[in-house]
């Protein structure tokens, strides 16, 4: 089922700067701070780790990539955003335990493969596209009874395949080719439109609305050949504006492109405060080839109830050739994910804390480490009894030992709790491999008990150095 985000976004975009930076004061205790949040079908869960695979690989002898094996060696749960999903592709991930995402583009070739008609036209009729394509695959029109006839034609094709949801890339079509489309079918969906909504009805707004139409439309039409809800999430530009934009109320989810300062976590923070208000899951794949960037952005998005794919088969701007990261080189994290799915499943966030983020600081306070280290405090709704797990996220290239200090009126007065700090264990591939096999993950992190002391009102806890990750639990007793 859609939802709609318009009052949602209006009271995010009242509260977001207070939120991030506001100071707040409050006696609810953290299980009441944590909202919950309804579960989305096909979103992924907190413990889910996904990764992109654009087409099967290898793609020929010379392939050095392999999609399947790299879902074992990476700990998989699932794929997304996947071209070319066939009976076999689906067949080979369900035998694997992967749910599997199909993906659509905004410039799908018709059933006889020709990408001319139903296109994107301006004004003196000449056939557009994005500017980051070449010309020749032409941009459908969301008008176009042959375009939509194409879009379903693939669509179809995915759920017949097994495809268990589907991603939509470009899902602004028209408004964001080089040109709007003013083809014969725009042209006089116009002049209904202007009839409809006035003269001074804008051609851009009628483009706008002409793609929401399209989506809602199509999904309608896929829902009943396929005999359920089939989910969508889609590419936006939430990963560089920190904001929903107007495509969202036609999807399920975002899947969506992130790079540079947009990961940082105080522009994590925002896009975080999004999620929570708006309700919508969020899924980004890092456009970066540091192995160091990936793995820090890896756990402050985690940290943050959001999900990043595993950067893998990466689209790089430029042209620059994708990116595949090492196993050796990010699957201990994305064990340490398999792990805690007991602590990341049904949590939601509380507090957090770290530079920049002072929101609730009079309840969660770090001391020492590098200055850039960061904390994350969630719980389970309305369960008093439950574990509190706070995330360490650290954003220096090497983390220190640092105090964490948490006010007892967070947890509730003076109640009685042990710590446990929960780190990846450095990669070992035969560890993960007998890992992989067995499904037990515990035997990849390393669990040690930390002594809590009293100073007040306040809580604190020495914490080893953490890179990037860490997840301190603390348990009632």
């Amino acid at each position: 089922m859609k939802r709609s985000h318009l009052n949602l976004l209006i009271a995010f975009l009242t509260l977001s700067t207070f939120a991030i930076t506001g100071l707040a004061a409050t006696n609810k205790p953290v299980w009441e701070l944590a909202q919950p949040l309804k579960p989305v079908p096909g979103a992924p869960k907190y413990s889910d780790v996904t990764a992109r695979s654009l087409t099967l690989r290898p793609a020929n002898a010379k392939d050095t990539n392999d999609t399947f094996r790299m879902a074992q060696e990476f700990h998989l749960t699932r794929l997304d955003w996947c071209y070319g999903v066939d009976r076999t592709y689906a067949q080979r991930a369900k035998e694997l335990k992967l749910s599997i995402g199909s993906a659509l583009s905004a410039n799908l070739p018709d059933a006889k493969g020709k990408r001319d008609t139903g296109r994107v036209t301006d004004k003196e009729g000449k056939l557009r596209t994005y500017k980051w394509m070449a010309d020749g695959i032409w941009a459908g029109c969301p008008t176009a009874p042959e375009f939509r006839a194409a879009w379903l034609y693939h669509a179809t094709n995915a759920v017949n395949a097994g495809a268990d949801f589907i991603q939509q890339d470009d899902p602004h079509m028209s408004t964001r080719t080089t040109s709007l489309c003013y083809c014969s079918h725009c042209t006089a969906a116009f002049t209904k439109y202007q009839a409809q909504h006035g003269t001074n009805a804008t051609y851009e707004k009628f483009q706008e609305d002409a793609v929401l139409t399209f989506h809602k439309e199509m999904h309608q039409q896929l829902d009943k050949f396929a005999g359920r809800h089939v989910p969508f999430s889609h590419n936006s530009i939430i990963g560089f504006t920190s904001k929903l934009d107007w495509t969202a109320p036609a999807f399920d989810f975002v899947n969506a492109e992130i790079e540079g300062k947009h990961v940082h976590p105080m522009e994590l923070a925002k896009i975080a405060a999004v999620r929570r208000s708006s309700g919508v899951p969020m899924v980004f794949q890092y456009r970066e080839t540091s192995v160091t960037a990936n793995r820090r952005a890896l756990a402050a998005i985690y940290a943050n109830g959001m999900t990043m794919m595993l950067p893998w088969d990466v689209y790089m701007p430029d042209n620059a050739p994708r990116y595949f990261i090492a196993k050796e080189d990010i699957a201990d994290l994305s064990a340490f994910i398999r792990a805690n799915a007991n602590y990341l499943d049904g949590y939601e966030h509380a507090l957090a804390t770290g530079p920049g983020l002072t929101a609730y600081s009079n309840l969660l306070k770090l001391e020492g480490g590098t200055v850039n280290t960061f904390a994350y405090l969630r719980a389970q709704p309305d369960k008093a009894d439950a574990p509190v797990v706070i995330h360490l996220v650290e954003w220096a290239d090497k983390g220190k030992p640092c105090k964490l200090l948490l006010h007892k009126s967070a947890l509730g007065g003076d109640r009685k709790f042990t710590a446990r700090i929960r780190l990846p264990l450095p990669y070992d591939a035969g560890a993960h491999t007998k890992a992989q096999t067995t499904g037990i993950f515990t035997t990849l992190i390393q669990e040690t008990n930390l002594p809590i002391t009293t100073n007040g009102d306040w809580l604190t806890i020495e914490v080893p150095a953490v890179n990037p990750w860490g997840i301190l639990v603390l348990k009632p007793e």
